[in-house]
């Protein structure tokens, strides 16, 4: 009898700790937030789209695919104009706490036969955002460049310590107000598949 109820109060006591204990994640987990998939319509208006210098246009499209997605049914499908040196995306309305990330990530396909070069910047709110300078000042935001070569990439930015272009501070991870991403050097008639923009800290 007194085995009986030695069992029954173990078992008791391994459900009890089984529930109360605190769900971990397996080795090799990554915690991730997905910033944009472009599932929806909406995530697209909100891009700000912009080009420079001058007059260089900014209308050109931008619209979601079905070609070339990494996440979901869509990519983002952007045809560059031929006209302007910095054409690329601008994201606003994202979560804006990255604090707790160590990496942006996002996919990225070059039907090209080229190896391009794709940048990514971002600014936190003490960048300079003035009304002259919607993006901040360069020296006060990060800035990032990779090669794009040709077909899938998967680009990798390391948040961790990430200072200001200056090198004066640390980036405000907290508190981030913008982030971009465009080619630095384009061929006539450019087409790049975007998807999957999302933060991720391994656990």
């Amino acid at each position: 009898m007194k085995k009986m109820i030695l069992s029954a109060l173990l078992g008791c006591l391994i459900l009890v700790t089984g529930f109360a204990a605190p769900v971990s994640a397996k080795d090799g987990a990554v915690k991730k937030l997905v910033l944009f998939d472009f599932e929806d319509d909406k995530e697209v208006k909100e891009i700000y789209k912009e080009n420079g210098p001058g007059t260089a246009t900014k209308e050109y499209p931008v619209e979601r695919s079905s070609e070339n997605a990494t996440s979901g049914k869509s990519s983002l499908k952007v045809t560059f104009p031929n006209e302007g040196d910095w054409a690329g995306l601008h994201f606003v309305k994202f979560a804006k706490d990255w604090s707790a990330y160590d990496l942006l990530k996002f996919d990225v396909f070059n039907p090209t036969a080229d190896v391009l070069v794709i940048n990514a910047s971002g600014a936190d709110k003490d960048a300079g955002f003035t009304e002259e300078s919607y993006f901040g000042q360069y020296n006060l935001r990060f800035n990032f460049s990779t090669p794009l070569r040709p077909g899938k990439n998967t680009i990798e930015v390391d948040l961790s310590g990430m200072t200001v272009e200056s090198g004066e501070r640390l980036i405000n991870f907290k508190e981030m107000k913008r982030f971009a991403i465009f080619p630095a050097n384009r061929p006539k008639d450019l087409v790049l598949y975007i998807d999957n923009i999302r933060l991720e800290k391994a656990q």
